[in-house]
């Protein structure tokens, strides 16, 4: 039994691809985007944890932080 079925393994022959070490700069964004991009992703990363552990989703969140209109 073949257990690499539909992987292919990466060739020593094949081009690396230089990077930023951000995938945002990678992408073409300028430093300073790409550094504030970074920490927005972060924290909304972050934030889905937290909901998950509460069993929460961010429409509930959205729906609960809304001011209540009189």
């Amino acid at each position: 039994m073949n257990i690499n079925v539909g992987k292919t393994e990466p060739k020593m022959d094949e081009k690396m691809t230089f990077s930023f070490g951000s995938v945002f700069e990678d992408l073409g964004f300028p430093p300073d985007d790409a550094t504030d991009m970074l920490a927005r992703e972060t924290l909304l990363i972050e934030l889905e944890k937290e909901l998950r552990k509460r069993g929460k989703n961010q429409q509930e969140l959205a729906n609960n932080a809304r001011p209540h209109e009189t």
